[in-house]
């Protein structure tokens, strides 16, 4: 965790479904905003992780952004 610490933004572009929980975790402990950019149709659920979650269209991709996360301990 020690290289996400001071971090205010974490994103990734086309995680595989299957790790886009491990990042948001790794967000939200981090205290960090973040920024999955999904593979065509897949649904990111970052709502659990984030108080604020949207999901921003622009132009044909889709971005999804998890917002006021509380700064957790990073160890």
């Amino acid at each position: 965790m020690g290289i996400y610490r001071n971090a205010s933004l974490i994103y990734s572009i086309r995680p595989p479904i299957d790790i886009q929980d491990a990042i948001a975790i790794i967000a939200r402990e981090a205290g960090a905003d973040l920024i999955i950019r999904p593979f065509g149709t897949e649904k990111a659920e970052l709502g659990k992780y984030f108080k604020e979650y949207t999901i921003v269209n622009y132009k044909r991709a889709r971005f999804y952004l998890g917002k006021g996360s509380p700064r957790g301990v990073i160890s």
